[in-house]
């Protein structure tokens, strides 16, 4: 924690504060940001810093950049910098490892409407297709299950609509869920990434208010792998998903096939059943076929090759983004060929599990 007001447009402060679950405990740090509220922080997780951006004090508003490394403040100066901002927000993308400033006053209460992206060493600005206009007082941040930042409510300079708004990069997209918070600002949101959902709380609207809000996906995707492959001369094939590339409608999934001999044709099996495959019970030992120690341990209705990419074989299946394939669960298998591993002259992967959601 860092800095704030302890009165209305005065007692700023400057002070850095942690709290490690059970007390609170005041650094004193050589050098620090000055005393001011309104000011933005995210964690880096990547290069391990706390970045905060601008804020206001006496002054006015401000747009210098500090981080924090856990023992002291230094302050940033990238050849370019975001425009001068209070009530803004700041949140990392660590899918792309960027930080992301969006929004919040300028001066006096003009309400600025850019997004800017920062990737350790330079601050861009962001110019999306459509912007998600003028905001400030709104709750953002990331959701690094869906990879996207979640932006709710806020001021627009004329109203506070009851809007959720998501950035994946390269465009914004409105979302419109059943039931939503009515429009706000001044709350705040934050991502339980075990449970996979937003945590909103608060705000101001025609008062104050206590309520408590979560947000999700209404069907999630999923992967997981089951089983065991049987040994090329290169080790076991194993089956590991591309980070992010889950089974979301409209997207692709890929999945690598690690510990395969070089240059080795890849094919991935897939299925609807990790039960049977027509009258067949799975798993199914396939030491009769010449494969001693191999198992299918999924259906094979269909196959699809898995080229190398950068010298690993990836398999990539787009998936449509039909809304009749939420929840859809399917199956696969890699079939790794090596003509001298055995008289079949194949070997076969674990198994994965796949269900697909929508973002």
């Amino acid at each position: 924690l860092f800095g704030g007001a302890t009165g209305i447009n005065s007692g700023f402060t400057n002070d850095t504060w942690e709290f490690n679950g059970k007390a609170w405990v005041q650094i004193k740090t050589v050098a620090a940001p000055s005393a001011r509220s309104d000011a933005a922080m995210a964690h880096d997780s990547v290069r391990k810093k706390i970045v905060l951006l601008g804020g206001r004090d006496t002054t006015g508003t401000l747009n210098d950049h500090w981080e924090y490394d856990g023992k002291n403040w230094t302050q940033i100066k990238p050849k370019t910098l975001p425009t001068s901002r209070r009530d803004h927000t700041l949140v990392y993308d660590s899918g792309r490892k960027v930080m992301i400033a969006l929004g919040g006053f300028h001066s006096g209460l003009q309400v600025r409407n850019d997004l800017w992206e920062y990737d350790g060493t330079t601050w861009k600005l962001a110019k999306p297709p459509a912007n998600l206009g003028a905001r400030v007082g709104h709750a953002a941040d990331y959701d690094s299950y869906r990879r996207v930042m979640v932006v709710s409510s806020g001021w627009t300079g004329t109203s506070q609509p009851a809007d959720t708004f998501e950035w994946n990069g390269v465009k914004w997209s409105q979302r419109n869920p059943k039931t939503a918070p009515p429009g706000r600002s001044g709350h705040t949101m934050v991502y339980d990434f075990i449970r996979r959902r937003m945590i909103q709380y608060g705000g101001w609207s025609t008062k104050f208010t206590t309520e408590t809000w979560s947000y999700d996906s209404s069907e999630l995707a999923t992967y997981s792998t089951f089983g065991s492959g049987c040994k090329s001369s290169a080790g076991i094939p194993t089956l590991d998903l591309v980070a992010g590339a889950l089974p979301w409608t409209g997207h692709s999934m890929k999945v690598e096939v690690s510990n395969t001999p070089k240059s080795s044709p890849v094919v991935m099996l897939l299925g609807s059943s990790d039960k049977k495959w027509g009258t067949l019970t799975l798993p199914l030992a396939l030491k009769g076929l010449g494969m001693p120690g191999c198992n299918l341990l999924a259906s094979a209705e269909f196959f699809g090759l898995a080229p190398a990419v950068k010298g690993t074989p990836t398999w990539s299946l787009p998936i449509p983004g039909d809304p009749k394939l939420f929840g859809v669960t399917f199956f696969h298998q890699a079939l790794v060929f090596q003509k001298s591993v055995n008289s079949f002259g194949a070997v076969l992967s674990d198994a994965g599990k796949a269900k697909i959601g929508v973002k």
